[in-house]
């Protein structure tokens, strides 16, 4: 417990450290995204996901710190949770309970996080950009809209631009908190994709993602995302996605779409 909290007090301030940095040159986004997905995970009864989220950003150079809000909708069976907007369905479902629905809905939990690209402003079409992340337990977890415990991430994003085609590759690790009861465990993550200009505003991007086993019972979360980013002007942009789950223990399918302004 004291270690989960300096941990914690640690994230915290060097977000704040992180915000410190000179406002003159910074820049300031804010985005409103809704997503949804459903699927029956390898259990008879589907699991639909709805989530809303407010989106704070802070840009200073290569240094991105995000604060991400978001209210969920949630129908699935009992006992599943929710972690980083997907259901993890934990060891308290069982015969007495299989086929049983529940629908939830309130605040998920808060997201901090910050990341920083070593190769920005410099004469090559690199980024090499290293994050972390603190997602706080403000959900209910009584609800199933979370754990009640706090996770950690890191995350290393590779990328190079070759004229209108930028192909990307990324790995990260999520420290979980895993409640009493559940069989939650620590996962590893990764991605291969690539974005491609249309025009010089309209951006098509693939990507392939897959996580690692979430549970003793789980198996890998593969899926694949379609995405579309249109700049509208110089502050405005909007974004749409279709996701396809390629393995039992992902969402059968998904889409979902954001506005984002930048000040």
């Amino acid at each position: 417990m004291k270690n989960s909290s300096f941990l914690l007090k640690s994230s915290l301030a060097l977000f704040a450290l992180c915000l410190a940095a000179p406002f003159a040159h910074a820049q300031f986004a804010a985005s409103v995204g809704f997503d949804a997905t459903s699927g029956k995970y390898g259990y008879d009864t589907e699991t639909k996901v709805s989530l809303w989220s407010l989106t704070g950003e802070y840009a200073y150079e290569g240094l991105i710190t995000r604060i991400v809000i978001p209210q969920l909708h949630v129908t699935s069976p009992v006992g599943t949770v929710i972690i980083a907007g997907r259901p993890r369905l934990q060891n308290r479902i069982n015969t007495l309970n299989q086929g049983k629905t529940e629908t939830e809905s309130g605040r998920g939990d808060v997201e901090l996080s910050a990341s920083y690209d070593f190769l920005h402003n410099r004469e090559t079409d690199w980024s090499l950009a290293l994050g972390g992340s603190v997602k706080l337990p403000t959900a209910d977890d009584e609800k199933g809209l979370g754990t009640g415990k706090t996770d950690y991430g890191i995350a290393l994003d590779l990328s190079r631009s070759f004229g209108r085609f930028t192909p990307s590759i990324g790995f990260g690790y999520r420290i979980v908190g895993n409640p009493t009861g559940a069989d939650l465990k620590n996962y590893a993550y990764a991605s291969i994709g690539v974005g491609f200009w249309i025009t010089d505003t309209t951006n098509l991007s693939l990507n392939f993602e897959s996580d690692q086993p979430y549970s003793a019972s789980s198996g890998v979360d593969n899926g694949l995302t379609l995405g579309l980013n249109q700049h509208l002007g110089k502050r405005w942009d909007i974004e749409a996605h279709v996701l396809v789950g390629l393995s039992e223990s992902a969402p059968d399918k998904g889409l979902g779409a954001s506005v984002r302004f930048t000040f």
